[in-house]
C-alpha cells in the first residue's frame, strides 16, 4: 500500500508542474498573437525562447525534486524488498535442491554410499570430532545405572583375573 504522504507529494508536484504549464503557455501565447497596439508586433524570438527555456528548466527541476524524494524514501523499501526477496528465492532453491528428489540430496546420496567418496570421509571425521568434543559435556549424564555392575561382571578397571 501506498502511503498517504507519497500520494500528497504526487499530487502536489503534478498540480505544480500544470500551473506551469499554463502559465508558460498563456506566456508564449500572448507573445505570438498579443492585440497590437497601433504600432506593430514585433515578434522577439529572444522573448519567445527565454520563455521556453525557462519553462524547461522549471519542468526538469521539479522532476528531479520529485526524483530525488522518490530516491530517498524509495531506496530503503527498493533495498529492503530486494532482501527479502532475495531471502526468499535462496530458502526455495535450497528446499528445492535438498528436497527428497533435489540434486543436491541424490548427490550426497552417492556420496555417502561409496566407500572412497569424499562427502562420506569429511562427514565421518567430522562426527568423530564433534562425538569427543561433546563427551566431556554428557558424561554427567550418563545413567548412573548402567556405572554400577554386577560383582560378577569383569570390569574394565584393569583387574587380572
Amino acid at each position: 500500500m501506498i502511503p498517504l504522504f507519497r500520494i500528497f507529494y504526487g499530487a502536489l508536484a503534478l498540480c505544480f508542474t500544470i500551473a506551469v504549464c499554463i502559465i508558460a503557455y498563456y506566456a508564449i501565447f500572448s507573445l505570438l498573437h498579443g492585440v497590437p497596439s497601433k504600432s506593430d508586433v514585433a515578434v522577439d524570438y529572444n522573448a519567445i525562447l527565454t520563455v521556453l527555456l525557462t519553462t524547461v528548466t522549471v519542468i526538469f527541476t521539479v522532476c528531479a525534486i520529485v526524483l530525488a524524494v522518490l530516491g530517498i524514501f524509495g531506496f530503503r523499501n527498493l533495498k529492503r524488498d530486494a532482501g527479502r526477496y532475495a531471502e526468499a528465492q535462496a530458502l526455495s532453491e535450497i528446499a528445492k535442491a535438498f528436497g527428497p528428489t533435489g540434486r543436491g540430496t541424490i548427490r550426497i546420496e552417492e556420496e555417502m554410499q561409496s566407500k572412497d567418496g569424499h562427502h562420506r570421509q569429511f562427514v565421518e571425521k567430522r562426527i568423530r570430532a564433534e562425538v569427543i568434543s561433546l563427551l566431556p559435556l554428557i558424561a554427567d549424564r550418563i545413567n548412573v545405572d548402567a556405572s554400577r555392575l554386577a560383582i560378577d561382571e569383569p570390569t574394565d578397571e584393569g583387574d587380572v583375573e
